[in-house]
């Protein structure tokens, strides 16, 4: 009897702990290198419990790098993966049930292994569902000229002659540098994008759907240019010197040093450049049904230097707090000379008078932004807390002259229509930016978080613009046009965002942005007093591994800049204008988009479509008054429906050899304005942008890209087909030391716009070709521990779009 009492118990004790160990759960995952994509074999997997040193349990990965760790109890851990030559990765679990962690992409570490260096360059084009990044300092073909010349080889993108940027079609662009508003881009955009040698760029990121996170500004979206800093740790540094022929010279200094909690980094940055233009316009005038032309024939040459400086330290207090201080300043100096020829004619083209008139015009613009940003990560979940607080000064000031001589029809100078004038502009610029962003994992809710955030931003802005006509070499002031512009501007805006998943396959997110304008100014037309909220919601779908589905909606804003609403009138000659309009409204929009992405192995394919709808648009209008001089402007129109789909594929043809090819169509609906139209617009457009690597000569690389528009609409009348060719060569010496380039730019000499205006009383023709075509050669060393190697991975708080209301990236 005892003893089947004792076999008894003995059985039930065995069958207790044989139930405790079957309800154990495990937890299983795929360790894959981040570059190759193959398994990492023997990789080692090790848990611990959140907030405990002991490792509790650890397997080694196959040779596949997959692994799975079996008998673990409920709870919180921390997952950490570790091997020779690779970073180690700290993943936090909740096992609830068995755990399916899936791909853990590996990324190598910046060790060396004897003679051996562990390098990978950066792909040109990265892209989701979000945003595109353009990587800038990968390519040596985009380190000719500025900022400008940079956004015209970005897929999708178009700028101007006058420096309007469109995306895909669309126009009304958010400028962000290092993740923050710039004031000198809100003041003068292509003067900005002028401004910033391509040699400072690190990547461009293009962020077509933003969240609520973000500021609202953008119809388009948002370009945010990341500019170069050093993390590596030791001492680290290059400097970089290019010649291109045609007037072309940059130069680039870099350095960093990073030990313990502290890194130092600088960045300067210089270019030069000398580049002809020519304008050409025939008019068409119908004014009192009585038919004129005008003819005008402008050569233009456009010189600028610029130099750009970016200094600042981080201070790891410790590993959940980091405190970053940066400088970054800018000093350009540019002259334009034009000389034009104009021809004012009858209704068969014989010419009544001619003029010929000069330009010439100095600008000195300097800006300097002092910046303090904080991080505080509480723990492993993510909970996360940024601070940031900023201010830029910029003052600009620009001297010219016009002479515009008028001769009759026989050659005689006419005196009382000949212009002479002076003209001088000063410019101040003040802004402030305080923001904070705050995430927080909901612990009673897997998967699930809130972002929240707020921001107010001060801008203060005083421009007095002076103009003297001269008779006989006597000054007089000119009261009509000159005038003194104080315009201030405070947004105030706060964001809350909700996000949660629901398994492994499928995540989603709601928010809602609040943003609060006050506008004041010496004239009362721009007056502004106004709150809007704009919402955003997005899915995602991961259909499996390789299939990736999202939808996002957002409204977004697009608000007048300082120089489109400046009541200021420029001059090219007599019968030629162009003048700020203070009563320009902003424009609101509506935004949907899908996007589905394959990948297969190394290959990728991306579709998109996106639908903007607008109201109140702003229109780069011409138009004709009673004494028949053309003026240029901003106006607001009426409505515009704008439809996109974007293919994008990258493949690898071969080991040595891959392609990027991005194939975007948009189709444009434009309401009938009065005035700027005579009916409504409708067109589509086709933009190609291909580029293609090939790397031979162990580690030398050759680049051939390019980009084509075909013919499309706007709001008043036709743009012409245009396109560009560059190319380069890069090979390194001495283990990546020294790096050799030569890059042709434009080198088809084909960016020539050409566009036509069909509006009230006005028929033109245009065109405007800059003769930029340059074959630069570029020589870079790199010193220091870090070279040839990846750089350290921690978060950098001008590496992000950190905004409470400036954004995440």
């Amino acid at each position: 009897m005892v003893k089947q009492v004792l076999l008894i118990a003995a059985f039930m004790v065995y069958s207790l702990f044989s139930m405790g160990e079957s309800t154990g759960f495990s937890i299983h995952g795929t360790v894959v290198d981040s570059l190759t994509g193959k398994g990492v074999e023997l990789a080692t997997i090790a848990i611990k419990a959140d907030g405990s040193d002991r490792i509790i349990n650890g397997v080694t990965a196959e040779a596949d790098g997959q692994f799975t760790l079996e008998k673990v109890t409920a709870g919180k851990y921390l997952l950490t993966i570790s091997f020779v030559g690779y970073n180690s990765k700290t993943i936090p679990v909740n096992a609830t049930g068995d755990v399916q962690l899936g791909v853990i992409k590996f990324s190598s570490s910046s060790k060396t292994l004897d003679a051996a260096v562990i390098v990978a360059d950066k792909a040109l084009i990265t892209k989701t569902s979000e945003k595109t990044v353009f990587n800038v300092a990968q390519s040596p073909a985009n380190q000719i000229g500025n900022a400008e010349d940079v956004l015209r080889n970005m897929p999708g993108v178009s700028v101007d002659q006058k420096g309007n940027i469109s995306i895909v079609g669309k126009q009304g662009v958010k400028i962000l540098v290092d993740g923050k508003p710039n004031a000198q881009a809100q003041n003068d955009l292509e003067s900005f994008l002028k401004s910033i040698p391509a040699s400072s760029i690190e990547a461009i990121e293009l962020i077509t759907n933003p969240s609520a996170r973000y500021d609202a500004e953008g119809n388009a979206g948002i370009i945010n240019i990341k500019l170069k800093k050093g993390r590596a740790d030791g001492l680290n540094g290059s400097i970089s010197a290019g010649y291109g022929v045609l007037n072309r010279y940059n130069g680039t200094a870099e350095i960093n040093y990073r030990k313990n909690k502290i890194n130092v980094f600088g960045t300067y940055a210089a270019n030069f450049s000398k580049v002809g233009d020519q304008w050409i316009e025939h008019r068409a005038i119908n004014l009192n049904d009585t038919i004129t032309h005008y003819n005008m024939n402008s050569v233009i040459t456009d010189q600028h230097l610029n130099n750009s400086l970016k200094a600042g330290i981080d201070y790891f207090i410790n590993d959940k707090n980091t405190l970053t201080y940066t400088v970054s300043g800018n000093y350009s100096v540019s002259k334009w000379l034009s000389i034009t020829s104009s021809q004012d004619m009858d209704a068969f083209e014989n010419e009544l008078a001619q003029y010929n008139s000069t330009d010439n015009e100095l600008n000195k613009n300097f800006s300097v932004t002092n910046d303090i940003s904080y991080r505080k990560k509480f723990d492993s979940t993510d909970r996360e807390l940024d601070i940031d607080i900023s201010h830029t000064y910029v003052g600009s000031g620009q001297n010219g002259n016009i002479n515009s001589l008028a001769y009759d029809t026989a050659g005689n100078f006419v005196a009382d229509n000949s212009l002479y004038r002076r003209t001088s502009t000063t410019n101040r610029i003040h802004n402030f930016i305080f923001q904070l962003d705050y995430i927080h994992p909901l612990k009673n809710l897997k998967g699930y978080k809130i972002e929240m955030g707020v921001k107010n931003e001060t801008t203060l802005n005083k421009n007095i613009f002076t103009a003297y006509n001269i008779l006989n070499n006597v000054e007089s002031y000119d009261s009509l046009i000159s005038n003194s512009f104080d315009y201030t501007e405070n947004i105030s805006a706060a964001y809350f965002i909700m996000s949660g998943a629901y398994k492994k396959w499928l995540s989603y997110s709601a928010g809602v942005r609040g943003e609060y304008t006050y506008i004041r100014s010496n004239d009362n037309s721009v007056d502004k007093n106004y709150f809007s909220p704009f919402p955003s919601a997005s899915i995602n779908a991961a259909i499996n591994d390789t299939q990736n589905l999202s939808i996002n909606y957002s409204r977004r804003v697009q608000r007048p800049q300082f120089r489109q609403i400046n009541n200021t009138i420029s001059y090219i000659d007599q019968y030629s204008t162009w003048q700020g309009n203070p009563f320009l409204q902003p424009t609101f929009s509506n935004i949907v988009t899908a996007n589905y992405t394959i990948n297969v192995g190394k290959d990728m394919f991306s579709f998109e479509a996106n639908g903007t709808f607008q109201n109140n648009i702003f229109i780069e209008s011409s138009r004709i008054d009673s004494m028949r001089i053309t003026r240029g402007g901003v106006m607001n129109g009426g409505t515009a429906k704008i439809f996109n789909f974007t293919f994008f594929f990258k493949l690898q043809l071969t080991k040595f050899w891959d392609l990027q090819v991005n194939n975007a169509y948009s189709y444009s609906v434009y309401g009938f304005t009065p005035g700027i139209n005579l009916a409504p617009i409708s067109g589509s457009q086709y933009n190609l942008w291909a580029e293609t690597n090939y790397k031979f000569w162990k580690n030398a690389v050759f680049e051939l890209g390019g980009w084509f528009n075909t013919k499309g609409v706007n709001p008043q009348g036709t743009i012409m087909p245009i396109g560009g060719l560059h190319a380069s060569i890069k090979k390194s010496f001495l283990k990546d030391h020294i790096v050799v380039s030569l890059a042709g730019y434009n080198m088809l000499n084909t960016i020539k716009w050409h566009w036509t205006v069909n509006t009230v009383g006005l028929t033109t023709d245009g065109s405007w070709q800059q003769f930029d075509r340059v074959l630069m050669l570029t020589l870079t060393y790199k010193f220091g521990s870090g070279t040839g190697t990846f750089e350290r991975k921690e978060h950098d708080g001008n590496n992000r779009l950190t905004g409470g209301g400036g954004g995440r990236g």
